[in-house]
């Protein structure tokens, strides 16, 4: 006996499309800047860097982005790795929420990615590393 094939309507419906877990989809069509982390001593801070202008244009390649100074101190004790964490989560909600510069609560600070990733980082380590290679290098 012959089975007939089933429709593609049937397919999709008894086999709904499932998301990928290892595959992230960019949510976000528009850099309009970025904000840079970085350690000095025992200190981790930040710069911001915005586009230039107020319209976004839809070319990324005419997007000229300026240094807007520096932004927040992130994280002043790093002498352990969940207290780093937890201060740099608090810093990305406060800085989401305008309460470093009330312009940016406009945006959106995608910071899904840092925060899926941080468990698994050894932050304090990291600090180290860069306080001792900048101290060679001067």
């Amino acid at each position: 006996m012959i089975e007939q094939s089933p429709s593609s309507e049937d397919y999709w419906r008894d086999n709904p499309p499932h998301p990928n877990p290892d595959k992230i989809a960019w949510q976000y069509n528009r850099t309009i800047g970025w904000i840079e982390l970085y350690a000095e001593h025992t200190t981790i801070k930040s710069n911001l860097y915005l586009k230039r202008g107020d319209r976004i244009p839809r070319h990324f390649s005419r997007i000229i982005f300026d240094y807007r100074g520096k932004f927040a101190d992130v994280a002043t004790r790093t002498d352990c790795n969940e207290t780093i964490r937890n201060d740099l989560e608090a810093f990305l909600i406060a800085a989401q929420k305008g309460e470093y510069w009330s312009r940016l609560s406009r945006y959106h600070i995608d910071s899904s990615l840092l925060l899926r990733n941080i468990e698994y980082m050894d932050l304090k380590q990291i600090i180290e590393d860069l306080c001792e290679q900048r101290l060679h290098e001067t």
